[in-house]
């Protein structure tokens, strides 16, 4: 069989496996949904703020009407969705029992915690007439619960147990100030930067219209596209197929060496992308790099890095926009990227260390040298550069193995590579890519309360 033959079919068994796996997401509930409910938690707290005479009215115009409510139905949609399995289930039925609580359902919040281990079982007896004390009861819930849920269970466990709850609730209503401000922080610099996002589609599309932009010259690519096949095609290969073992065989030892498990789970996921990236590298060497080692596509230079803050304004309106058709087409399924949870739950500054290198410097620049470096430039060989475009944003969102992902991430692909056609540095795309993951995870350290 002819060597191109050969490879068609290696393309297309590995598309089949992309394939598969985004449509088993369908199955899924969204990241999203859950980082969704981790900001809905956040506006919990801002509840022990309605009765402050200057704050009051700022969270009363903040908070939807009856917040409580609809954050009990938003995690009990999420909660009937998700498989018996998932990790953190039991997290997930203490907080809804708690809203389910204190929204007067107290019988299926009684039911609910009949299967969340101890921190249930502490609940159950605060909750049930009459009210039973455990011993461990506030270190178990100062254990198994955060923000407004453990605030909620603690002032019920200690007004029951006769104690003053004024201190108590003096630092919770600090701490609601702190919530408070950051929302306030996140709600203004999102609405800032998408705004700004709009400004910079609307003179581009000028740009185009009155001829100052255009595509300019084609790509010096010296290597054919079934080089630039041949070396993702390897590279998916290794990340789909070899990896997930060697990590997996990884991880028993990796979580009885490195403590505590946020960091654990940091590390594992660093040396698991480090491997990747590893393979990647030595598949372009061997293919590209060797024997073409000044080719145009991959320098890097200081012009045009101006681009970079415009173009990465301009992806938001567009991925935004990507991400609520997507919500509209296959709604809160789909699942997502598992590194945004625990991004979320890290803890450990060590950890945060890890997943910010890997995040934002790690991965941006082996992506970019890979599919826009490598892929796009080749594909402009064969497609228009509208084609190219497009098809290598598509790939670069399906790699990431999510339905709730694909379209949001193709649309970023895409300005990327226009960003990278435009400028004819490599170190534009990266640039715009480490600001998209940079502000991603700073948002997700502060909706973890990090």
């Amino acid at each position: 069989m002819p060597r191109f033959s050969l490879l068609t079919v290696w393309v297309l068994c590995l598309a089949s496996l992309i394939l598969t796996a985004i449509i088993g997401t369908l199955t899924q509930p969204a990241r999203q949904n859950l980082l969704a409910l981790s900001a809905e938690d956040l506006q919990l707290e801002l509840l022990w703020l309605e009765k402050d005479p200057a704050l009051g009215p700022v969270v009363a115009g903040f908070l939807p009407p009856d917040v409580l409510a609809e954050t009990r139905d938003n995690y009990a949609e999420v909660y009937e969705k998700t498989p018996p399995a998932t990790p953190g289930l039991a997290a997930l039925r203490l907080k809804l029992g708690l809203l389910y609580a204190e929204t007067g359902l107290r019988a299926r919040a009684l039911q609910l915690w009949q299967e969340a281990g101890t921190g249930g079982q502490v609940l159950t007896g605060l909750y049930r007439e009459p009210p039973v004390f455990s011993p461990t009861g506030e270190a178990v819930l100062q254990q198994t619960l955060t923000g407004w849920y453990q605030q909620v269970g603690l002032q019920r466990l200690y007004r029951l147990g006769g104690r003053d709850t004024g201190s108590f609730l003096a630092g919770v209503q600090a701490q609601a100030r702190v919530t408070l401000y950051r929302l306030l922080v996140l709600t203004s610099l999102q609405s800032v930067l998408v705004l700004s996002g709009v400004v910079f589609l609307i003179r581009e599309a000028l740009q185009w219209q009155s001829g100052k932009r255009s595509w300019g010259k084609p790509w010096v690519v010296p290597w054919t596209v079934t080089d630039a096949v041949w070396v993702v095609a390897g590279w998916l290969t290794v990340f789909l197929l070899g990896l997930p073992f060697i990590v997996m065989a990884l991880v028993g030892p990796i979580q009885r060496w490195v403590t505590p498990p946020d960091l654990a789970s940091a590390f594992t996921g660093a040396l698991g992308y480090l491997l990747g990236m590893g393979a990647g590298l030595g598949l372009l060497w061997y293919r590209i790099w060797r024997l073409y080692p000044l080719s145009e596509p991959f320098r890097v230079h200081g012009q045009g890095l101006s681009w970079a803050g415009g173009a990465y304004v301009a992806s938001l309106p567009l991925v935004f926009g990507a991400a609520a058709l997507t919500q509209t087409l296959v709604g809160d399924r789909g699942g997502g990227n598992q590194t945004l949870t625990e991004i979320l739950g890290a803890e450990n500054l060590l950890a945060q260390a890890i997943f910010l290198v890997t995040v934002t410097i790690l991965a941006p620049v082996f992506e970019e040298i890979l599919f826009r470096g490598l892929l796009f430039t080749s594909l402009t060989t064969v497609l228009s550069i509208p084609q190219a475009m497009l098809l290598s944003g598509l790939v670069f969102g399906a790699i990431h193995g999510s339905a709730a992902e694909l379209l949001p991430l193709s649309v970023l692909g895409v300005v990327l590579a226009y960003a990278y056609h435009q400028t004819r540095n490599l170190a534009v795309p990266i640039l715009i890519h480490l600001l998209f993951n940079g502000v991603t995870f700073g948002t997700l350290i502060v909706l973890g309360g990090a």
